[in-house]
């Protein structure tokens, strides 16, 4: 048989158009409604964390402007111990919610800071502070140790972790 017969009979073979991108197929479509859900998803738990954690972010920029105004000379050591106090007492009694803290006073107060911080010194160092005596007149504050302890206290304060039994 010659060759020429042969191509003749295959002359109407073509070959076919290759597969468009559209419409897609369903595994493509699963794909990236899965992609938009992990989108969604971690965006609203991002807004929900950023609106949770704004409070604690709050009392962290009020300690830090402060501890500023006391190492500048602007409030007395004094004035530095009562306004550490009320942000201490707006962390625990605010935002921790502790039901004891709006009665606690004096060494209770204390023994409560030194809890919810895991500080022991506290109880030791800082008792004249935030106990009862801080309302005497003749007490003296060490502003530096204070200082210290708000730094590594509310400059670093974050959400209270729930307690498992």
């Amino acid at each position: 048989m010659p060759t020429d017969s042969i191509l003749q009979q295959l002359r109407d073979i073509h070959v076919p158009i290759e597969p468009g991108l559209w419409p897609l197929s369903l595994a493509w479509w699963l794909l990236f409604l899965l992609i938009t859900i992990i989108i969604v998803g971690s965006s609203w738990w991002s807004i929900q964390r950023f609106v949770y954690l704004r409070p604690y972010r709050k009392i962290r920029r009020q300690a830090r402007d402060l501890t500023a105004q006391f190492d500048q000379g602007a409030i007395s050591v004094r004035s530095y111990v009562v306004g550490v106090n009320l942000l201490f007492k707006q962390l625990i009694v605010t935002l921790d919610k502790e039901p004891a803290a709006m009665k606690v006073f004096g060494s209770d107060w204390v023994t409560c800071l030194s809890m919810r911080f895991d500080e022991p010194r506290f109880l030791i160092d800082f008792k004249l502070c935030f106990g009862i005596d801080q309302y005497r007149k003749n007490t003296e504050f060490d502003g530096e140790q204070l200082r210290e302890l708000v730094t590594n206290t509310l400059f670093k304060v974050k959400p209270k972790r729930a307690s498992h039994a």
